[in-house]
């Protein structure tokens, strides 16, 4: 059973933070100034401010452009960065602000938040413990704070299910399998974004990568639900939308999140999760099961995502074994070749 994290994360002053340690926040922004706006505002009321900010938009963006020159110009203890970007996607902007960090700690949110004042404080007091590869919290969708909370946040089922839930939150602090990208921070030596996930926008489940990449190198996250941001999720600019049935944005979205785990998750729950995925799915990733309930209670939008999904992970399997699994014996059979010339030659 997965245990919650000693620290109440609650209350919090300056000198509970790690003083040695510096932030930068990255936030990757494309045609949505006035939500732009309210989000780099709010970061100057940071209780504790970071080393710099880097906002990265689109060069075609010009009146994004335009809300970062305009804020450049308030100066603040704080460096203020512009970074552009001509590769659309998300992940490509994300790669940009993350290689001009220059700070040790790096947190990331989305231009249609607005961070609470006590974002950063309450971030930087878990990066004490050196074990903590990652820190993030809750995302109060349209600013609206339910009194419902989840029994589960951020967990990897052992049979390969995602269980999000950060926006709804839970009680207490706990350490967690991954963070949404609207509101989290990590490590920054630890952050890599690969050039192989898809999607022309928001390239949906590209923090699971992140994430399980972390675990797997040891570090655990920290789900924090008082760490917030209020997000008021604007419109995106690429084939999938937001809420929209479209079948190569899902598929898309299916391959970055099945070939996120074959990567990084132990062989036998690989195995599981690849039969699971076939057989029972769930209604954002729906299996054979979950679309034949789908067809039965009349769910359009399962039945019209069944098929992408499923190829979305065939993609992501023939992926893994041909660019993890045969390149690695490819590697060691290679490898093993001088060895073997030198053995015959002493022969």
């Amino acid at each position: 059973m997965r245990e919650a994290w000693k620290q109440s994360g609650i209350g919090l002053d300056k000198s509970d933070g790690d003083e040695t340690a510096s932030i930068s926040v990255v936030i990757p922004s494309y045609q949505r100034p006035q939500s732009l706006r309210k989000c780099l505002k709010a970061l100057d009321r940071q209780t504790w401010l970071p080393k710099e900010v880097i906002v990265v938009c689109r060069t075609t963006d010009t009146l994004s452009i335009e809300v970062v020159r305009k804020w450049e110009l308030d100066a603040r203890c704080y460096q203020k960065s512009l970074a552009l970007v001509e590769e659309p996607g998300q992940v490509a902007a994300l790669r940009i602000g993350t290689q001009a960090v220059t700070s040790e700690l790096v947190a990331y949110t989305d231009d249609d938040t607005v961070p609470e004042p006590d974002w950063l404080e309450r971030i930087a007091s878990y990066y004490k413990d050196r074990s903590v590869g990652g820190v993030g919290g809750r995302d109060v969708i349209d600013g609206v704070r339910s009194l419902r909370t989840a029994s589960r946040v951020g967990v990897l089922t052992w049979y390969g299910k995602l269980i999000g839930n950060h926006h709804v939150g839970c009680v207490g602090v706990r350490s967690v399998d991954v963070l949404k990208g609207a509101n989290a921070s990590f490590r920054t030596s630890l952050v890599q974004f690969p050039d192989f996930l898809r999607g022309d926008g928001a390239q949906v489940h590209n923090e699971v990568y992140v994430c399980l990449r972390i675990r797997s190198m040891g570090y655990s996250l920290i789900y924090d639900p008082a760490i917030q941001v209020l997000h008021y999720p604007g419109p995106r600019f690429d084939r999938g939308g937001r809420g929209g049935v479209v079948r190569s944005a899902i598929r898309d979205a299916a391959f970055n999140g099945h070939v996120s785990m074959l990567l990084y998750l132990p062989w036998p729950m690989k195995v599981v999760r690849s039969v699971y995925s076939v057989v029972l799915g769930h209604r954002g990733s729906p299996g054979l099961f979950r679309w034949l309930l789908g067809c039965i209670r009349g769910e359009r939008d399962i039945r019209l995502s069944f098929i992408p999904t499923q190829l979305g992970h065939l993609d992501g399997t023939k992926f893994y074994f041909h660019h993890h699994v045969l390149h690695r014996l490819f590697k060691a059979t290679t490898s093993s070749l001088p060895k073997t010339g030198e053995r015959l030659k002493e022969l």
